[in-house]
């Protein structure tokens, strides 16, 4: 086999947008946040845990360790950025960079659609796709939305839940938060070969 062969710079774009999507990301979840009583409400129950959470945690001591430096990165970096961001940047502006990386991220919703057995969907995902590139400029804006067509997004994960595979145990990923083997194997192992931004790196 040819070794994989990673360029600097290319390596550098990725991760500089992989951080630039958790901002992004942060910042919109941050403005549907209703108000802070009901954020802590919500931090409280999804930390509660019942005796069927426990027996499906075997990773528990780990797993809150992980969610400690979440919540420390979070509130050191991801905040303050995130608040920059939506304080000095126009909300035309941030929607622009959403609908763009989520036009970007189609042919990974196209390829799962399509594992799915969901041919119609899938090229229903391309028309979309198409049209917000062209008439969208890039996939800034979110032409098919506005036509009463919004864009649908499938992961592998999704595709491993169609198939029959479960969920397995809780498992909190360092910076990304809660998730499961099969979504995680889904969005880090399989998916990327999909993503466009994959060719960044060679």
């Amino acid at each position: 086999m040819k070794p994989i062969k990673i360029n600097r710079v290319g390596l550098g774009l990725a991760i500089v947008a992989v951080v630039f999507l958790m901002v992004a990301q942060n910042s919109f979840a941050g403005e549907k946040q209703a108000d802070p009583e009901a954020e802590n409400q919500r931090i409280l129950v999804a930390q509660s845990t019942d005796d069927e959470d426990d027996v499906n945690d075997p990773l528990e001591t780990v797993n809150r360790a992980i969610f400690q430096f979440n919540e420390f990165f979070q509130a050191v970096l991801l905040n303050p950025v995130a608040e920059l961001y939506n304080q000095n940047l126009p909300a035309v502006f941030r929607t622009g960079v959403r609908n763009f990386l989520v036009n970007l991220a189609t042919p990974v919703t196209v390829a799962n659609q399509i594992l799915q057995g969901e041919p119609e969907q899938a090229l229903l995902s391309v028309g979309k796709f198409m049209t917000n590139t062209v008439v969208g400029i890039g996939g800034i804006a979110d032409v098919s939305r506005e036509l009463g067509h919004p864009v649908k997004t499938e992961d592998f994960g999704q595709t491993l839940g169609v198939w029959g595979v479960n969920e397995g145990f809780y498992l909190v990923l360092p910076i990304f938060g809660p998730s499961n083997p099969r979504d995680a194997i889904g969005k880090f192992v399989v998916d990327p070969y999909f993503d466009a931004t994959g060719n960044w790196i060679s």
